[in-house]
Formats: structure tokens, sequence, C-alpha cells
């Protein structure tokens, strides 16, 4: 399993790093609400498919025009990114709650969730993407902090997890493996920052704002993760889908992107950096 999950992410990465950083964003937007659209059909079929493939098609081509429309209307961007957090603040508390009572709470996957929970991240990512100095740069760490996050978290909790971070959410997530997994994507974030804080929006960052911006970003990544758990366990399933070996579908890859991508915008709107 772990030699088809690299295999698997080397092979991912090989193209999307390039893609990143040289396409332009009007390419970029292209990528990014297919990425989107696919997340969607696989957030519908854990809705027990209760569309069936014509309805799934027709939600995910709404995805895929809600992220073009949101990039293209520049006065939602300040909303639709603080909507965003405030949506993944709720997510989170009902989670702890859940948790704290070893109950899986539950939220499942309707129409309305899913859009909120998968425009508003492609969005805020082709918005940096655009609009800000050295953009791709910034989304490209952006992504490594995540990915680095999600490494960490998944070796360390295999090697050193004993305790278990939610068991009723998630069997498979522990404390250890969730904080091995925050602070990789600190060690990560705070690398990239020595290389590049000088370079266009790193360079809007203090050392200290950056910290708790990387922070604020891996521990929302978690939470995008666990979310899409509850949503995969009041399915009854175990992934999203099986587009991706040994990672499952496209929705387990970038639940984490999805998530933290939203609390990026709102660091950059409080920083007026658009």
């Amino acid at each position: 399993m772990t030699r088809t999950r690299a295999s698997t992410a080397l092979g991912l990465a090989i193209p999307v790093v390039p893609l990143i950083l040289f396409l332009p964003t009007a390419g970029f937007v292209f990528l990014a609400a297919g990425i989107a659209a696919l997340a969607g059909w696989e957030w519908l079929a854990l809705d027990h498919d209760r569309t069936g493939w014509v309805g799934r098609l027709a939600y995910s081509l709404v995805i895929f025009l809600l992220v073009f429309g949101v990039w293209l209307i520049e006065s939602l961007w300040p909303f639709v990114m603080v909507c965003a957090l405030g949506l993944w603040c709720v997510l989170l508390g009902r989670i702890v709650i859940g948790a704290g009572r070893g109950l899986n709470p539950s939220f499942t996957a309707g129409y309305g969730l899913g859009i909120a929970v998968i425009v508003p991240g492609p969005v805020a990512l082709t918005i940096i993407h655009g609009t800000v100095s050295s953009g791709p740069l910034l989304v490209l760490v952006f992504c490594i902090i995540v990915w680095s996050g999600d490494i960490f978290a998944y070796f360390i909790g295999r090697a050193w997890g004993t305790r278990k971070l939610a068991l009723a959410i998630s069997p498979g997530k522990t404390l250890e493996g969730t904080l091995g997994g925050v602070a990789g994507a600190v060690v990560a974030g705070m690398l990239c920052y020595g290389l590049w804080h000088t370079s266009g929006a790193l360079a809007v960052f203090s050392s200290e704002t950056w910290l708790v911006m990387v922070i604020s970003v891996s521990v929302v990544s978690v939470v995008g993760d666990l979310a899409e758990s509850v949503v995969k366990r009041n399915a009854g399933q175990k992934d999203s889908g099986s587009l991706l070996p040994g990672h499952g579908g496209v929705l387990d890859r970038v639940d984490g992107l999805l998530s933290s991508a939203p609390i990026l915008g709102v660091w950059l709107i409080a920083l007026g950096v658009f």
C-alpha cells in the first residue's frame, strides 16, 4: 500500500507542479474547476447515489461553472472566503462535539453542503494564482504545506500512532499522526519561507505572521479531512472513489486543500494583498 501511495503521489506531482507554475491563470482555472467537478461527482455518490449518473454529471457541471462564476465576479471574493471560513468553524465545532461524545456528527453529502465545501477552495487558489505577485509560487507553496502535512501524518501515525484522535469519525487517525502532520507542515512551510520570503506574495508576511498562517492552514486541513471522513462514514464508505490507487478518490486527495485554501484567502484579504 505504501509503495502504491508513493507511486500515485509522484505520478500526480510530476505534471501538477509545472501546471501550477506555468499555466496562465485562464488555464489554471480550468484545471481547478475540473478537479472541483470530479470532487463534486464523488461527493454526490456519498449520498447513496440518489440522483444516478445524470444527476451527478449535472451537479459536477454546476460546480465547474460556479468556480468560474465566482472567480469572475471580484466583488464576491471576500464574501465567499469569509463564509467558507465560517462554514469550516461550524463543521469543526460539530466534529469536536461529536468526538467528545464518541459520536459521528450527522451531516451528510447534500447538494448545498457540497457546493459550500468544494467551490471556495479552487476559487481561492485561482484568485491567488492570477492576482497576487508571484501567485503561482504561493499556490505551489500552499500545496507543499498541505501535502507535507498529509505525508508526515501518514508515516508518523503508522510508526508511532497509538491514541485515537476521533474514533467514531475516523478510526485510523491518531493524535500522534495529526500532531506530526501539523509539525511536518510547519517545517515545510518555514523551509519554503526561507527559500522564497523575498519573492512576491511571500514578502508581505513577516516570519511570525507566516508561522501563524502555516499553523492555521495545517490545522484547518485536518478539519477538512475529518469532515470528509464524517460524510464517508455516514454513507458507509471507506473512500470517496477509486480513481487514485492507494489514495481512494479525488475528494480523498483534495479534502485538506478544499478546507484550507479559503483560510489562505482570508489571510491575504486581512493583509490587504487583494
